[in-house]
């Protein structure tokens, strides 16, 4: 039997939750006919689209507008969950689902790290709160795939069709996870389930719903909910020959925009400092954007053999996906003549009697057909890609077809030396797109090169408010170059990075919000420092990352230094416990303006971020497939009074506060 932890009020809807959803598989699974499980798992599939627009949250005091209006997937997290198998378990992708590797998110590495934006070797900025927009504060290069709308601000919240993991395992897993600050208003909860059914189908389900609503602990007007779910079965022949992925991802993103402080928080007579006490921008400024994406994807292996577990070799002569997809992308204030300073430009907008918006929808419809083989350390692919756009703005509309030829090349001589090349070509729209990328892997240094040409986004091509044109540009293509290098010590646990990017027609957002593109090349260099150091039971984690860009253009800061220091042990012997400081700053600079107007970062000159040593405390413990913490956030706010920590212009993070987590892993 697969357990169940509920995690969530009784109050709400129980079916609505992952575990609602555990309790139905179950019992159709333990009471239906074979039939009924097959066309039942195929509905699970085709529904789960519903399951994110039937979560919106209650309405709050200002409430979220009503429904109405992709990208390239957001870098995945960089955990460590790749450990030795010590479960059964081996984690794949349908893209090439021979490539498995040894899963288990059982570990305590960087457990107490709940927030996405922090999840990774180098974090991103964002606006404080957690769910915010977001963004990198170390430049690394935006890989285009045929038509960009240009909304990033959320990537890191999404799970797209293609980042679905599927799972080849023995016995069912759930694994659940919570992660709370102050009340249930402000959570973070997340789930994962895979198990096996008959006839060699596979069912995975990976949710996440990250909720800052609360009124307490937070700036005014500056809720955010973001609902992340997708679904997939596995599909495969007795023979093992075919294999197919349905998949099913949505994503929904609702966020309260308060445009940043205008003014700190102050104190009053008799009362304690608050957030609320602050003075934001905007009331009834709220962002919506929701999507749906439904894949499937499907591999013929012709003459490839399983052994005697079932695996087959990896060999994949042929491939096709089918997908569709259907984003939309929505802005709106109703009441923004009470704010005609902070719209600036847009001020002549505020006359309309429906406020100021923008709408944007996106269907794509994409077939991908793919040849490959693999032979003797050696595999090729040869792919077609065609995708048929449909865009939609209040005031134009506009279909586009892409065709894209492309090609890898992989090929590994000696076990300590790996080569591998891809490049792509764009005919039909976005014609002359190309992307030309390289990597050798030693078993000590690795060498990157990438080289790119893409067209500027549809933001910053043409863009509507309010059914108005605000702009229109004809930008030429942005040539984007970049060379890198990774220098691996093992016996010191030291990483040692070094980059070099030349941009040519580079596009940005000016301090009116406005896109420019810059005639002149752009150098940007970055030296990131990885280290891990170790005293018998006390660990000091540490990034550094030093860069150089040019500030009239791209401003971000010289330094920033991230380290994690705690010790660990194994109590009672079934114990393991982590108990320390985290601990991040950067050098002072001009950090970018997140304007919920236009849904972009964009460059100020008014202020500059100070150098602010943030820091939390931590403990975190670990029994079986259990885990719990407890961190204390906010202690440079102790430190410094009256001070407060920003990443991004005007918009201070939360007062310090007490958060908690759990996670459990059960399985059959």
């Amino acid at each position: 039997m697969v357990l169940s932890l509920t995690i969530v009020s009784r109050d709400s809807d129980f079916y609505q939750t992952p575990e609602g959803l555990n309790e139905i598989i179950r019992f159709f699974y333990e009471n239906c006919s074979m039939n009924m499980k097959r066309a039942y798992l195929i509905l699970v599939v085709l529904l789960s689209a519903l399951y994110t627009q039937a979560q919106r949250p209650a309405q709050n005091s200002t409430g979220f507008p009503p429904a109405a209006g992709a990208a390239p997937p957001a870098a995945a997290p960089q955990q460590n969950d790749e450990v030795p198998d010590t479960v059964g378990i081996h984690r794949f992708f349908a893209d090439n689902p021979a490539d498995e590797k040894p899963f288990d998110d059982s570990l305590l590495h960087q457990f107490q790290q709940y927030d996405p934006a922090r999840q990774r070797d180098v974090d991103y900025l964002t606006t404080g709160n957690a769910g915010g927009a977001a963004r990198y504060i170390a430049y690394r290069p935006t890989i285009r795939n045929g038509i960009d709308i240009g909304f990033h601000q959320y990537d890191i919240y999404r799970t797209d069709a293609a980042e679905l993991p599927f799972y080849r395992l023995q016995k069912a897993f759930t694994s659940l996870g919570y992660f709370q600050q102050g009340s249930q208003a402000d959570s973070y909860l997340t789930a994962k389930f895979a198990r096996n059914f008959a006839d060699n189908t596979h069912l995975s389900i990976d949710y996440k719903r990250l909720s800052h609503i609360g009124t307490q602990s937070q700036y005014a007007h500056q809720n955010s909910r973001h609902t992340a779910l997708a679904t997939g079965l596995w599909l495969r022949s007795t023979s093992g020959r075919y294999q197919g992925f349905l998949t099913v991802a949505t994503n929904t993103h609702e966020q309260e925009d308060n445009g940043g402080l205008l003014s700190e928080p102050v104190g009053i007579p008799g009362r304690a400092l608050s957030p609320a006490n602050a003075t934001v921008w905007l009331n009834e400024g709220q962002t919506r954007y929701n999507s749906t994406e439904l894949s499937y994807l499907q591999h013929w292996m012709a003459g490839a053999k399983p052994d005697s577990s079932g695996k087959i070799g990896p060999a994949f002569p042929l491939r096709h996906r089918i997908s569709y997809s259907d984003a939309r992308y929505k802005y709106f204030d109703p009441q923004p003549t009470a704010h005609t300073e902070f719209y600036g430009r847009f001020s002549h907008l505020l006359t309309d009697e429906r406020g100021i918006r923008y709408f944007i929808r996106h269907q794509k419809i994409e077939n991908n057909l793919q040849l490959a083989t693999a032979l003797k350390g050696k595999a090729a692919e040869l792919g077609l890609t065609h995708a048929l756009n449909f865009i939609g703005q209040e005031a134009a509309d506009t279909s586009i077809q892409v065709l894209m030829l492309y090609g890898r090349l992989k090929y590994q001589p000696s076990p300590g030396m790996t080569l591998s090349a891809e490049a792509r070509v764009n005919a039909l729209g976005n014609a002359g797109d190309y992307l030309l990328r390289g990597k050798l892997d030693l078993r000590w240094l690795s060498l990157e090169f990438i080289n790119q040409r893409y067209a500027p986004s549809l933001v910053q091509h043409r863009f509507f408010l309010s059914q108005r044109n605000s702009w229109n540009n004809q930008f030429r293509k942005t040539l984007e170059t970049g060379v890198s290098a990774t220098l691996r010590v093992p016996t010191l646990k030291l990483d040692i990075s070094g980059a070099y990017y030349l941009i040519n027609n580079y596009v940005f957002f000016d301090t009116t919000a406005v896109p420019i593109q810059h005639n002149a090349p752009l150098n940007i260099l970055q030296l990131n420092i990885q280290q891990q150091l170790k005293l018998w039971s006390f660990h000091l984690d540490n990034t550094v990352v030093i860069q150089q860009a040019p500030e009239a253009v791209i401003r971000l800061p010289r330094i920033f230094s991230k380290h994690s220091a705690y010790y660990e042990g194994l109590w009672f012997k079934v114990l393991q416990i982590r108990l320390g400081l985290d601990f991040r700053f950067n050098t002072p600079w001009r950090a970018d303006y997140y304007n919920p107007v236009i849904g972009q970062y964009h460059l100020q000159d008014r202020v500059e971020i100070p150098f602010f040593p943030a820091a939390d405390a931590f403990a975190a413990i670990k029994v079986g497939s259990f885990r719990a913490y407890l961190k204390y956030e906010g202690l440079g706010n102790l430190l410094q009074p009256g001070k407060y920590y920003y990443q991004s212009a005007y918009y201070a993070f939360p007062f310090p506060g007490i958060r908690f987590g759990v996670n459990w892993r059960m399985s059959e």
